[in-house]
């Protein structure tokens, strides 16, 4: 019974964590949707920024680029939050999978290991009681036989006159004391029976917790594993996303920058104060700066301003 009883003692607390375990998973959906429909609203609001700045701009192929890049962004994004908690939970099961299976084997190999110390610990005694009892006959019945030995020798060497008689006496003796010992060592009793159990008992427990620690490591291995595939997962779909919001973004600044050279074209075209052509001045240096225009388009930009400094000097 206490053997059984100490076996399962840890199943509460393999339970609770196994529930702490999906609770932890499921914790974050609700707080991480606000940060999705976030991200969602800003990649539709740079699509569609984009493909008005395009249309402006009169290139309907950057629209149609823009909106393909718009609708990959949104979907990487939703497979990336989908993936984000499929990823862990998938995980979490395994882990949890793997707790129950390491846990099972821990109590039952737990279990075995005390019902063999214990059947070991009450067959030792009850060997031991069977030596004594055998042990006692023997050297009861060895001691007989040697005194009859003993005195016949010393008869004989009576009769004889042999000067080796005391020789033979004490070898006989030698020779009993030796049996009894072999006895002591092969049928050691009920002490000895318990020592020699003790020590098979310790190497049995040893040995379990041998391998309940070698199955923990494995365990905890395998869910150091499974969390760096998910973190590499994760990284992987992160990369994809930031991908193509930096060539949509790109994409979007490109066609913010042509529709402000159309703006600025038409600016210059009709400037007349000095001031304000200055300030277009300033537009448009920082306009070619970022590099987003076409060499060509820069040029036409440069020769309206060039033609409006002439137009406004001249005035």
């Amino acid at each position: 019974g206490n053997a059984i009883g100490s076996a399962f003692g840890g199943v509460t607390s393999l339970v609770s964590g196994i529930g702490t375990e999906i609770g932890a998973t499921f914790g974050t959906v609700l707080s991480d949707a606000k940060t999705v429909f976030s991200d969602l609203y800003a990649t539709a609001s740079t699509t569609f920024g984009g493909i008005s700045d395009a249309l402006a701009a009169g290139d309907f192929a950057s629209a149609a680029e823009i909106a393909w890049l718009g609708l990959q962004a949104v979907w990487l994004r939703g497979i990336q939050a989908i993936m984000s908690y499929t990823d862990p939970f998938i995980e979490a099961l395994q882990n949890i999978w793997g707790d129950l299976s390491v846990g099972t084997i821990n109590i039952f190999d737990g279990l075995f290991t005390s019902l063999r110390t214990t059947f070991n610990s009450a067959f030792a005694v009850i060997q031991g009681i069977v030596d004594n009892v055998v042990v006692g006959l023997l050297n009861t019945f060895d001691k007989l036989v040697t005194n009859i030995k003993i005195a016949w020798t010393r008869v004989q060497g009576f009769i004889s006159g042999a000067e080796d008689t005391q020789e033979r006496v004490d070898k006989i003796k030698s020779e009993s004391e030796a049996r009894q010992e072999a006895r002591r060592q092969e049928l050691p009793g009920i002490e000895g029976r318990q020592q020699q159990a003790a020590e098979k008992n310790q190497k049995l427990r040893d040995e379990a917790a041998a391998r309940k620690e070698q199955r923990e490591q494995d365990l905890a291995q395998a869910k150091a594993a499974r969390a760096t595939r998910t973190s590499q997962r994760a990284q992987q779909r992160q990369a994809q996303v930031d991908d193509v919001n930096q060539r949509l973004g790109s994409k979007r600044a490109e066609m913010a920058d042509l529709k402000q050279a159309g703006e600025l074209t038409s600016q210059l075209g009709s400037v007349s104060d000095p001031k304000q052509l200055a300030q277009l001045g300033e537009q448009l240096a920082g306009l070619i700066d970022r590099g987003n225009l076409p060499v060509e388009r820069e040029q036409a930009l440069t020769e309206a301003y060039n033609a409006a400094s002439s137009r406004v000097g001249k005035a």
